[in-house]
């Protein structure tokens, strides 16, 4: 029993104190301004300096569809999942809304994650605040 219990005790302490590998994980997370630019809107943080009118504050935030995901890790064999959101997604959600609204500049602009509870599963968003204005020439 005692070659039993000290095996035992051995194996936790091995897997316990092995090393962990991992790879690299590098990641890129951009947002292209550039189509909205070719078309004269204006995406920025920081406040615009020139004369303009304010249209007015927006906020837009997008949460995926929640779905059932056959698996086999959970007991019944279904999970519960949801579909990716990008950030170009919400962006263009904004300026379309921006622009039906008079605006052709987005100012303030922030992305930031967002998070809402759907039953037991936490399901991420993203949304976008700024400041919509109509610069003046």
């Amino acid at each position: 029993m005692k070659k039993l219990l000290s095996l035992i005790s051995l194996t936790i302490l091995l897997y316990a104190c092995s090393a962990v590998q991992t790879q690299k994980d590098i990641r890129y997370y951009a947002v292209d301004f550039r189509p909205y630019t070719e078309k004269g809107f204006l995406f920025t943080p920081e406040m615009y300096e020139g004369q303009y009118e304010s249209i007015g504050m927006l906020s837009t935030v997008i949460f995926p569809g929640v779905k059932e995901v056959p698996t086999k890790k959970s007991f019944s064999g279904i999970t519960m999942g949801y579909d990716r959101i990008y950030a170009n997604e919400v962006i263009d959600s904004m300026y379309v809304k921006a622009v039906s609204m008079g605006a052709d500049a987005f100012v303030r602009f922030e992305i930031k994650p967002a998070e809402k509870w759907n039953g037991d599963l936490l399901v991420q968003g993203i949304e976008v605040v700024g400041f919509a204005i109509k610069r003046k020439k």
